[in-house]
C-alpha cells in the first residue's frame, strides 16, 4: 500500500459536503479549522484515522472520520436537521478518492450534547469506510 489514505478521504468529504447547494443553505460553512467570530451554525471535518487490513489477495485500510456539527439555536432541531443532511450526503456515497479506490462508506454512529458554555449543540457523526490502494 503506498501513501494514507487519511487525506483523501478528508478532502473527499470536504468536497462532497461543501458542494452541496442544500446543505450550504443551513450552515455558514465546512470547515477543517474554524476561526473565531465564525457565524453559527456550521460544520466542521474532525479527527481520522487510518487502520492497516489484508485478505489473502487484497489490501488496504479502514478509515474512521468524524464529522462535527454546532449550532446555537434555541434547541437541538437546527443541529439535528444539519446532521440528516450530512448523512444523506455521507451514507454510502461513492466519493472519488485519488489513488485509492473506496470499497463502502458507511455511517457508523452520532451523537448530540449541548456544549459546557449552555449555548451551542455539538453534533458528532462518525463514518467508516474501506479503500485499497489503486494499482
Amino acid at each position: 500500500m503506498s501513501g494514507l489514505s487519511v487525506l483523501e478521504v478528508q478532502k473527499a468529504i470536504y468536497a462532497e459536503l461543501n458542494g452541496d447547494v442544500s446543505l450550504g443553505a443551513l450552515v455558514s460553512g465546512v470547515f477543517d479549522r474554524v476561526r473565531e467570530g465564525t457565524q453559527f451554525p456550521y460544520v466542521v471535518l474532525g479527527e481520522a484515522e487510518a487502520q492497516h487490513w489484508q485478505t489473502v489477495s487484497h489490501s488496504g485500510q479502514e478509515v474512521s472520520a468524524l464529522v462535527h456539527v454546532f449550532s446555537r439555536e434555541g434547541g437541538r432541531k437546527e443541529c439535528m436537521e444539519i446532521m440528516e443532511q450530512v448523512y444523506a450526503l455521507l451514507h454510502e456515497a461513492e466519493l472519488v478518492l485519488s489513488g485509492f479506490s473506496l470499497i463502502f462508506m458507511r455511517f457508523d454512529g452520532s451523537d448530540l450534547e449541548l456544549e459546557r458554555d449552555g449555548l451551542t449543540y455539538h453534533g458528532r457523526m462518525q463514518f467508516r469506510l474501506l479503500v485499497q490502494a489503486e494499482s
